[in-house]
């Protein structure tokens, strides 16, 4: 029989790699969803065409600022603390939906978190 100290390591290593593999894959989905196309408004800057996410569509990639700062923190162990934006101060305006509404965090969280606990979705 397992001691609680035997246990306690072995379910703090365990779901941490847990943590971590949702991490990820939700770290994959956000990143995905934003390149998919989008249907907003359409402008030109610098000779180049850019397409805007419209209301309820993840934000569009422009500058990449977003996307490329995207990323996990290993030293946690909280999910909600161990993935996020770093130098993308915009990032949770855009996700607000009473400012831009066009989120992508929660949608691809719930999505990745329905599979782990099996529901397809």
């Amino acid at each position: 029989m397992l001691k609680w100290n035997d246990s306690r390591a072995f379910l703090e290593r365990y779901s941490s790699l847990i943590v971590s593999d949702i991490a990820r894959e939700i770290e994959s989905e956000v990143k995905t969803e934003m390149s998919k196309p989008k249907s907003g408004r359409k402008t030109t800057k610098k000779g180049r065409v850019h397409t805007a996410s419209a209301v309820g569509e993840a934000p569009a990639i422009y500058s990449r600022n977003y996307v490329e700062n995207i990323a996990i923190d290993p030293k946690t162990r909280s999910l909600v603390n161990s993935l996020g934006v770093r130098n993308a101060p915009y990032a949770g305006g855009l996700e607000d939906p009473n400012v831009m509404n066009r989120p992508v965090w929660v949608v691809v969280a719930r999505r990745v978190i329905a599979r782990y606990q099996g529901k397809r979705k």
